[in-house]
């Protein structure tokens, strides 16, 4: 890595380089290393964000990584398809539900996992959080939608 301190400090003839001038030179090259690093740093951690495909085993990976290190039991499993169905009255409004053999249904997908891409399987002792949703989003496909359970 680059040090702007020598730098400066070879930039300038050793009688210029003196006194004052040596103070604000100096400090200058502190301040030049440190912009410097904290790029390199912002670099290294966007590339790190980018390297990280959506695919079922980097997901897992970082997911144990981040919530459960040590004995790495969060695993993510195929989502079943699932329906949910349920009765509603005749004079119900028509666009929420359809009619099938003298029956009227809804197709409701809170109880089942219907649209759901993959699940997440954590076990008892980790709760889901905001944070842990918010992990999930950044690293999931945009269209792909999931489920957090706890087995």
């Amino acid at each position: 890595m680059t040090n702007f301190k020598q730098v400066v400090g070879f930039a300038f003839p050793p009688r210029i380089y003196t006194g004052v001038a040596k103070s604000i030179l100096t400090a200058m090259g502190i301040v030049l290393n440190g912009i410097f690093k904290g790029f390199i740093d912002l670099y290294k951690k966007i590339d790190d964000d980018l390297s990280i495909t959506p695919q079922v085993c980097f997901l897992e990976k970082i997911l144990n990584d981040k919530y459960d290190n040590k004995e790495r039991r969060i695993h993510i499993e195929e989502a079943e398809d699932t329906l949910g169905y349920f009765f509603f009255r005749v004079n119900d409004p028509p666009s929420n539900k359809f009619y099938f053999n003298k029956a009227w249904f809804v197709e409701d997908t809170r109880y089942g996992n219907a649209g759901v891409g993959f699940v997440v399987v954590l076990p008892m002792d980790i709760s889901a959080t905001d944070q842990m949703r918010a992990f999930i989003n950044r690293y999931k496909l945009i269209s792909i939608k999931y489920q957090i359970i706890n087995k």
